[in-house]
C-alpha cells in the first residue's frame, strides 16, 4: 500500500462534526495535492469519498469519515494510484462552500469586499485560481 499523501490527514483522526469541520479539512487536504474526489455515500453519519476516476484507472483511492452528535472520525485513508490528468478542473474548488470556508474572516471584516480581492486572496494563499 502507498504511502500516505496528506500531510494533515490520518486514521483516527477526530473532526467537530462531519458536515462542516471534517468536509472542510479533508477538501482542504485534497486540494492542496492538486488531486480531487467525487462523493461515494454522505448522509449524518457517513461520508465516503472516492476518485473521480475509479472505473477509468482502478483507482484505490477512497476516504471515510464517520460521525455522530459527539463529533466525527476519519476510519479509511486509501491514496490515489490513478495519473494527476485525472484531476484537472475540480468543480468543488470553485464551489461557495469550500471558497467561504477559506473566506469568512476576509468577509466578516469587510462585507463590502470585492470579488476581485476574493479571487487575489484565493489564488496567493490556496494556489486556487477561481473565475
Amino acid at each position: 500500500m502507498a504511502s500516505n499523501p496528506y500531510e494533515t490527514l490520518h486514521v483516527g483522526q477526530e473532526f467537530d462534526n462531519l458536515k462542516d469541520d471534517a468536509w472542510h479539512k479533508v477538501t482542504n487536504a485534497i486540494a492542496a495535492k492538486e488531486h480531487s474526489y467525487k462523493v461515494q455515500t454522505s448522509n449524518k453519519s457517513v461520508w465516503i469519498i472516492v476518485c473521480s476516476a475509479k472505473k477509468e484507472y482502478n483507482c484505490n483511492f477512497a476516504i471515510r469519515v464517520t460521525g455522530n452528535e459527539a463529533g466525527a472520525k476519519l476510519v479509511t485513508l486509501h491514496p490515489h494510484t490513478c495519473p494527476a490528468s485525472v484531476h484537472k478542473n475540480w468543480k468543488v474548488l470553485n464551489s461557495k462552500k469550500f471558497i467561504g470556508g477559506h473566506q469568512e474572516v476576509s468577509i466578516a471584516s469587510d462585507s463590502k469586499i470585492k470579488p476581485k480581492a476574493i479571487q487575489n486572496i484565493e489564488r496567493l494563499s490556496w494556489a486556487n485560481p477561481i473565475s
